[in-house]
């Protein structure tokens, strides 16, 4: 009787070594299986990914938990110790988008999201971006306020009225047929001189000071 229950009891046990491999290879293939894989860019972050991919962004920790396993039979996924802390060309497992998800009520989006991961590049490159526009805009306002010369308006005379004669005027004109005559020298300046000229235009005496 001992004997038969002996022999039993190491034909359950061996029944249960040889199912026990099984079980654990099912159950690693359905943990480190990924239903995608995705390289961490500039500005990332495991909400925005889980949003994308996974349709809630609550559950980064879906991935996290699966890249994670998948890191332990293939290096090329990383190891996520901080779901805060996320790195550019970081490569991620995306679990199947069937599984249950665990929402959890958070009090503010910015305590349950993790940050963005950093990248010095895509600062630079806002700042660049930032800086041109401010250049452009800067460039534009002096264009658009900059004054048009505008010509000088013509001097309407009346019938019998003389043109106002100006110095810089008369020393451009020729005048033909008659001479300047100087009428009368006045008080010099520091630099220059003054004088009262006339000279005959079509029988008129015109006079000017120079």
């Amino acid at each position: 009787m001992k004997q038969t229950q002996r022999i039993s009891f190491l034909c359950l046990c061996s029944l249960l070594l040889t199912l026990l491999p099984v079980n654990l290879v099912q159950a690693q293939t359905a943990v480190q299986e990924c239903a995608n894989s995705v390289i961490v860019q500039p500005g990332d972050t495991l909400s925005t990914i889980a949003g994308e991919y996974l349709d809630n962004q609550i559950a980064y920790a879906r991935i996290v938990a699966a890249t994670n396993a998948k890191a332990g039979t293939d290096a090329t996924y990383a190891s996520i110790d901080n779901p805060n802390v996320l790195e550019v060309g970081w490569r991620l497992c995306i679990p199947a988008t069937n599984e249950t998800v665990a929402t959890t009520p958070v009090s503010s989006p910015s305590a349950a999201l993790p940050s963005a991961a950093s990248s010095n590049s895509t600062a630079a490159n806002s700042t660049a971006a930032s800086s041109n526009a401010a250049t452009n805009a800067a460039i534009t306002t002096t264009e658009s306020i900059t004054p048009t010369a505008s010509p000088e308006p013509l001097v309407q005379l009346a019938p019998g009225e003389l043109h106002p004669l100006t110095i810089a005027r008369m020393r451009q004109e020729s005048y033909p047929g008659s001479d300047i005559v100087i009428e009368q020298v006045l008080e010099p300046g520091v630099n220059y001189e003054r004088y009262i000229a006339s000279y005959l235009s079509e029988g008129n005496k015109i006079y000017a000071m120079l």
